[in-house]
């Protein structure tokens, strides 16, 4: 019996060739926008370079945005799908030890059984579960997010530059209770809160994923 041939060029979610398997997970499969306008966030792409052309035209006068990058929001999904689609394709990833990079351990949200990576929990407890429309608010005009406050802070550095070193409005307080009871239920046990600005400790993170993923995106 003659044993198939080993296709590593193949998508085995799809059979489509690729020879470029981290754009084609991104771009097929991923069903999510790794990049977003900051002005808008409306539009997004897999695509860093769509998203600044899309702000280069509808955005004139915030042409110096930079997209958001959601590459750490996805690490783990885009790694599960490299699995699926190209298990026979080593792809040239930089190793998960290799300088201060570690791959980011999920939980499990026991409400709503989503998988959750660990840095996403309070946003994931605050958007799926507080309910709560305007968490975070900016101080200048009535743009407001229910779960994350880097929206704020982009919003008011393209859109308020005079005023760009505003800090958004934070009503956690106003409903600590609440999240308090919330993110015991969702997570049991978790060491939450322990800092009043808990989302600073996500900087680095991304900082580390997108360099990470620099070399995957380009492969």
């Amino acid at each position: 019996i003659i044993g198939a041939v080993v296709d590593d060029r193949t998508c085995h979610l799809c059979w489509e060739e690729s020879r470029y398997p981290g754009r084609h997970i991104a771009q097929k499969h991923l069903k999510k926008s790794l990049y977003q306008c900051p002005v808008c966030q409306d539009f997004g792409s897999y695509e860093s370079c769509t998203v600044a052309k899309h702000i280069s035209k509808i955005h004139p006068e915030q042409c110096d945005a930079i997209p958001i990058s959601n590459l750490d929001r996805y690490a783990q999904e885009i790694r599960d799908l490299q699995k699926k689609c190209f298990p026979n394709r080593p792809m040239k990833l930089v190793r998960p030890h290799v300088g201060r990079y570690r791959p980011r351990e999920r939980h499990i949200c026991q409400i709503c059984k989503i998988q959750v990576a660990q840095s996403d929990r309070q946003r994931h407890v605050y958007h799926r579960h507080l309910k709560q429309q305007r968490i975070f608010e900016c101080p200048l005009c009535s743009f407001a997010s229910n779960y994350d406050i880097h929206r704020v802070k982009w919003h008011i550095k393209w859109m308020h530059k005079d005023d760009s070193n505003r800090e958004p409005y934070s009503h956690e307080n106003d409903y600590k209770e609440e999240i308090d009871r919330l993110n015991e239920r969702c997570f049991p046990g978790w060491q939450h809160r322990r800092r009043q600005f808990w989302w600073l400790d996500i900087e680095e993170t991304k900082q580390n994923v997108q360099i990470f993923y620099k070399v995957f995106l380009l492969r």
